[in-house]
């Protein structure tokens, strides 16, 4: 009986080593499958990106924007300065696109206009008198000029802190001139004066260069007012007129 005891325990043991190992390998297994869901790779990317697009979704790039801008040019020339004087303020309109991270695609359009004057007197001598410095003729014109201007190029931006951001880009440019001389020219015939007045226009156009910068001000995700600086190179050769100029000035600017 004893005997019979004995190996029934032993039986009964080995019977539950048995189930052991056989319900082991299962819960291993169920213990794998719950790792892997855990710690998944492809979950885990999956869950990332959508950290990147809940990101995205709080302060996306701007992809398309239009700004408005009021500028003042200084011409280089000496000449240009001489038959029109400062201010000489101009109206653009800036369009951009995003490319690729931080690059743009800008276009602009600028419209100028200004009136000037120039002045011109001939002296020589008059026979009557004998006097060596006479005035014999005098040369009054007024100028007017109009100057359409097309930009295309790229840029880059830099996001910086408070809001703020800074762009610096290069262009090429496509410029049209409209200009009208008025001249009263006045002639001494040794006894009195008589004058005689005339008009001429005529048009010219140019390519040339722009380089920009410009620092810019988030109001909002949709507004933002800039401050900008360009040199730009335009000569119109057939009337020999150089607008190279630097320009300043301010906009404000809508992104969606």
């Amino acid at each position: 009986m004893a005997w019979d005891a004995i190996l029934g325990i032993v039986m009964k043991k080995n019977w539950m080593i048995a189930c052991y190992l056989l319900v082991l390998p299962l819960q291993a297994e169920e213990m794998e499958m719950i790792c892997n869901q855990i710690i998944d790779p492809e979950e885990e990317i999956l869950c990332q990106e959508e950290c990147v697009e809940e990101v995205c979704c709080e302060e996306p790039l701007k992809r398309w924007g239009i700004e408005g801008r009021i500028a003042w040019y200084y011409p280089l020339s000496g000449e240009t300065r001489q038959f029109y004087d400062s201010p000489i303020i101009g109206y653009q309109i800036e369009g951009m696109y995003q490319l690729c991270g931080r690059w743009q695609l800008f276009a602009r359009v600028a419209y100028i206009e200004k009136k000037g004057k120039a002045e011109l007197e001939i002296y020589g001598k008059d026979s009557m008198t004998h006097c060596p410095r006479l005035l014999v003729e005098s040369f009054d014109t007024s100028l007017r000029m109009r100057i359409w201007q097309a930009v295309l190029g790229v840029q880059h931006e830099w996001m910086l802190p408070y809001s703020l951001s800074f762009s610096l880009g290069a262009g090429a440019t496509y410029s049209w001139l409209w200009n009208k001389h008025g001249v009263e020219a006045s002639h001494y015939s040794g006894y009195s004066w008589y004058s005689v007045g005339s008009k001429n226009k005529g048009t010219d156009h140019a390519l040339g260069g722009v380089i920009k910068a410009s620092l810019g001000f988030d109001f909002t995700r949709c507004v933002r007012a800039v401050l900008f600086i360009d040199y730009s190179a335009t000569k119109f050769a057939e009337h020999d007129f150089d607008f190279s100029t630097i320009a300043g000035g301010v906009g404000l600017g809508v992104y969606f």
